[in-house]
């Protein structure tokens, strides 16, 4: 790396200083994109789930009863019907 550093430093007069910046910037936006990313997904999938249980109390009347909250515990945990 230091001798990125120091190639990158002699042809384009970039200080050391100034390319750990730029490469702390450029994690940082990684990082920062992951994260979005990962919202999004999260977000994504709430939202699917969300629609699903709204459909399965839909076909049940619209009613929230015992019975449609087992339902909705087991479609949670994975379990079959």
């Amino acid at each position: 790396m230091s001798t990125l550093i120091s190639s990158l430093s002699s042809r384009w007069s970039i200080s050391a200083p100034r390319t750990a910046t730029l490469a702390t910037t450029a994690r940082s936006l990684r990082q920062a994109l992951w994260h979005r990313w990962c919202r999004a997904l999260l977000a994504a999938h709430q939202r699917r789930a969300e629609r699903e249980i709204g459909a399965l109390v839909a076909r049940h009347g619209g009613l929230l009863t015992d019975d449609i909250e087992r339902e909705i515990l087991r479609y949670m945990a994975g379990r079959p019907h």
